[in-house]
């Protein structure tokens, strides 16, 4: 019986869930198994076996098994497990799970978990697997998150997430909007409806954000599009910072003074392609955008005024 409980124990690991090994073993087995096994409890009838550092990800696992079906990683374990990049934001103790039922949190502090209920959730719809791990999908955790993300009052912390989703392509401000009516109660929300009106208007990084303040909206331009996307010659598209199509002119905001390498080859390869389509191309560091937005905008006003207005704008 002995050989048969480790033999378990290791085919179940490392989370092992009691009722699950009762209905295996037996209640006495377990309890003998309790008493000599290096068991290591996470949750009130969850263990880890056998002992070994507790990983963010077997917390994760921990957590899952404790809450049981229906329930899924949420809010900024979320956001890691889809892949966002948060190596600059505070490792938080605390663990979220969200799940279905009346709206409610059921909190435990020792484990450092909490556990929320939302009645618009549907775990058949919202939940995605990411690292093998049920997790609510993105639009859902960039929203929880989000009085999460501003912790030490720095704008650009709280927007960072939402940007590289949307700059990624792994959803659109649209895809967010859609999901805000089932968080009424979120902090900071005129900020955060500001961020998704940026969103729509195409602002993808902290420098288009910049530039739409202190050059784009500016009275004396024309409108202008953000992440305007335009078919190029032998194939291919070109996702466009800012366009004004009725003068055919695309402006390009660079972190960097300019892009090196392969990445400036690839800059240029797509300029010059532009320009086969008659497209005239700008590019502004955010060193300018930020010191010099007058310098930029009437350097964008010459060049607008060097290419009038063509009556069928592409």
């Amino acid at each position: 019986m002995n050989a048969d409980v480790e033999r378990i124990l290791q085919d179940n690991g490392p989370v092992i869930r009691a009722e699950q090994m009762i209905n295996l073993v037996g209640r006495y087995a377990w309890e003998w198994a309790l008493e000599t096994q290096r068991l290591t409890r996470l949750h009130p009838g969850v263990y880890l076996y056998p002992q070994q550092p507790l990983t963010r990800h077997l917390r994760r696992r921990a957590a899952l098994a404790y809450a049981g079906p229906g329930s899924v990683i949420s809010h900024l374990d979320a956001l890691d497990l889809h892949g966002l990049d948060l190596q600059d934001y505070p490792r938080h103790e605390l663990l979220h799970l969200s799940m279905s039922g009346q709206h409610r949190r059921r909190t435990h502090r020792r484990e450092s978990l909490i556990i929320h209920h939302f009645l618009h959730f549907n775990p058949d719809v919202d939940s995605r697997q990411r690292q093998g791990l049920a997790t609510i999908r993105l639009e859902d955790a960039l929203l929880q998150s989000w009085p999460l993300l501003d912790e030490v009052h720095q704008p650009d912390r709280a927007r960072r997430p939402f940007l590289e989703a949307v700059q990624r392509r792994m959803t659109t401000s649209e895809r967010i909007v859609s999901r805000l009516p089932h968080y009424p109660t979120l902090t900071r929300r005129k900020q955060l409806l500001l961020l998704l009106s940026l969103l729509n208007e195409g602002c993808h990084s902290e420098l288009e954000i910049l530039g739409l303040h202190h050059v784009f909206m500016h009275p004396s331009l024309p409108p202008s599009q953000g992440q305007v996307k335009l078919a190029l010659p032998h194939g291919g598209n070109a996702y466009l910072d800012r366009y004004f199509p009725e003068h055919r002119v695309a402006v390009e905001l660079d972190g960097t003074q300019w892009h090196q390498g392969q990445r400036r080859d690839h800059d240029l390869d797509r300029d010059t392609r532009l320009a086969a389509l008659g497209v005239t191309v700008l590019r502004f560091s955010f060193k300018q955008v930020v010191e010099q937005p007058d310098l930029v905008r009437q350097r964008l006003l010459d060049v607008l005024a060097a290419t009038p207005a063509s009556a069928t704008p592409r």
